[in-house]
C-alpha cells in the first residue's frame, strides 16, 4: 500500500548533475515584515509503495494552528515505471507562490493519499521579523 515517506518545504528544490533532488534551505520558521503577507516556497515530498496500474491522489493542506485552511488542493500522481529499474519512489516538489499568511504562528502541511484516514502532517513557524518570543 502506498505511503508518504516524507515532506518538507524549503525555499526551493533543483536537480543536481545526477538528476537527484536538493533541497535548498529547509524552512522550519518563515519570518514575515508584517501580516497580513505572502511568502513563497517549495514543498518537496515522497510517496513509497507505489503500484504502477493505477493513479493516486494526493491531497495537500495548509493550515494554522486556528483552524484556518490557507491553502487546499488535490494532485493527480501517475508515476510511470522505469522497466530496466523498478522504482517504486516516487520523489516531486510543487511551487507555493504568494500563500497569504494572515497571522504569525504554527502552521502544517497536511499530505492524505487517496483519502486515506491516514493523514501525514509537518509544522512549521511563521513569525513577525524581530520576534523573539519562542512559546
Amino acid at each position: 500500500m502506498a505511503k508518504i515517506a516524507w515532506a518538507v518545504i524549503s525555499s526551493g528544490t533543483f536537480n543536481n548533475p545526477n538528476n537527484q533532488m536538493v533541497i535548498d534551505n529547509p524552512l522550519p520558521l518563515i519570518k514575515l515584515d508584517n501580516f497580513p503577507n505572502n511568502f513563497s516556497f517549495s514543498l518537496a515530498f515522497s510517496i513509497i509503495e507505489l503500484n504502477e496500474s493505477r493513479e493516486y491522489k494526493l491531497k495537500i493542506v495548509i493550515g494554522n494552528d486556528s483552524g484556518d485552511e490557507l491553502l487546499s488542493g488535490d494532485l493527480n500522481i501517475n508515476h510511470e515505471f522505469d522497466k530496466t529499474n523498478i522504482n517504486d519512489v516516487f520523489v516531486s516538489d510543487i511551487n507555493v507562490s504568494n500563500l497569504k499568511f494572515p497571522k504569525p504562528g504554527l502552521h502544517h502541511v497536511e499530505l492524505t493519499l487517496d483519502d486515506s484516514k491516514d493523514q501525514f502532517r509537518i509544522y512549521f513557524l511563521v513569525r513577525k521579523v524581530g520576534d523573539t518570543n519562542v512559546s
